[in-house]
């Protein structure tokens, strides 16, 4: 069954998952033509499969993530749709929990994607042609709580959020080109014992509009 249908405006092309006999689930591109469909590469060969998501688009090509069964944990990929230009770029023991996408014009676009190794911490790394940069790490949230949460991309820079202690959710940003990140509102919860709820994060003409609630008078 055909899953995650991106259209690649690049290479003009329907880029999707879907699972057969022989190759288990893998990447699929379709041109629209009678004989246009095809495998674009079996990454982990025979009927296993290396189960391809969060397909994003660029503008030169696709990101995606794999489950890599040696390594025991996600893969960020890029592909043009071809054998040869599949290439992976970040290899990790843990899981990669977003890719989201920065900017608005080709040459502001950046994609950021967040690595989640449990107990070991949490961070956002930043895509760099064939490479990957670290951006920012944090320590593992307390149990029950989320780690890097709405990653949103804007006009001009990125957010998340994360929870700084068991009342408060900090709201960070990261300018262009993987600028040093900051934060720019800590959200305290009126009870003590939770956090406050924040979410919905919405870029409006480069504007960043949100929800919170569960917020003490201060905020």
């Amino acid at each position: 069954t055909p899953r995650d249908l991106v259209v690649s405006h690049n290479q003009g092309q329907l880029i999707f998952t879907a699972e057969d006999a022989a190759h288990g689930r893998e990447l699929w591109t379709r041109d629209g033509t009678p004989d246009g469909t095809h495998l674009v590469v079996d990454l982990n060969p025979g009927p296993a499969s290396s189960s391809p998501s969060r397909l994003s688009d660029k503008s030169y090509g696709m990101l995606f993530v794999t489950q890599d069964d040696i390594g025991g944990g996600d893969d960020l990929w890029y592909t043009d749709g071809t054998v040869e230009g599949t290439q992976r770029i970040h290899e990790t023991t843990a899981s990669i929990t977003a890719v989201v996408r920065r900017g608005r014009e080709s040459s502001l676009l950046e994609d950021y994607f967040v690595v989640d190794s449990g107990d070991e911490g949490v961070a956002l790394w930043r895509q760099r042609g064939l490479g990957a940069e670290l951006i920012q790490s944090f320590s593992a949230p307390q149990a029950g709580q989320s780690g890097i949460a709405n990653v949103t991309g804007s006009v001009q820079d990125l957010y998340f959020t994360y929870p700084s202690s068991p009342r408060s959710i900090e709201l960070w940003r990261v300018g262009p080109f993987g600028q040093v990140p900051t934060i720019i509102h800590t959200f305290e919860s009126s009870d003590p014992a939770r956090l406050p709820w924040v979410g919905n994060l919405t870029d409006v003409a480069g504007s960043l509009f949100l929800f919170a609630d569960g917020l003490d008078a201060n905020n």
